[in-house]
């Protein structure tokens, strides 16, 4: 019972890979029985390179430029309080060739949550943007927004908030 026969009354093997379609987990391609009906994938070798190793002078580099990055209330104008932080993240970035960056933006709950995903994204490409001007290869530097998908406190206090306004950066 509930499994679609033929008018001869054997089960359906619709792809013709020898299993039958009850069974096969890709009916509609032909696979193989050791896969349960699916292609055998043929498998990647990935190379990864080990983790960066971040001296205590770079990770300093990062927290000040964590700590010290502000924008324009509510706009993704970079505040030139922000500028010597950043300069000096573009200098390792340029002076470290195999040291790539990854930004990501975060906005708190308040507003829309379109609108949040639209600054989280803006303040991410404006941070590249001037990593950029400084000399830093685009190639180098990923910029995300997550808007307020991925709090770090509480939306429902001023200080919690505060910490989800934020941009994060890692080098990889």
């Amino acid at each position: 019972p509930g499994i679609t026969v033929s008018g001869s009354g054997c089960p359906l093997d619709t792809d013709q890979d020898s299993v039958y379609d009850y069974l096969d987990k890709c009916p509609l391609v032909k696979g193989t029985k050791a896969n349960n009906g699916c292609p055998e994938v043929e498998k990647v070798q990935t190379i990864t390179r080990p983790p960066i190793q971040l001296t205590p002078e770079e990770q300093k580099i990062l927290q000040d430029v964590f700590e010290n990055l502000e924008f324009a209330t509510g706009k993704w104008i970079i505040k030139a309080v922000s500028f010597p932080s950043l300069n000096k993240l573009a200098t390792l970035l340029i002076t470290k060739p195999n040291y790539s960056l990854k930004i990501s933006g975060h906005t708190d709950a308040v507003g829309s949550e379109k609108a949040n995903q639209t600054l989280s994204v803006n303040r991410a490409n404006a941070v590249k943007a001037y990593l950029v001007k400084r000399g830093v290869s685009k190639n180098k530097v990923e910029a995300r927004g997550y808007g307020e998908s991925q709090p770090i406190a509480d939306n429902d206090t001023e200080e919690g908030r505060q910490r989800n306004r934020r941009v994060e950066f890692n080098i990889f």
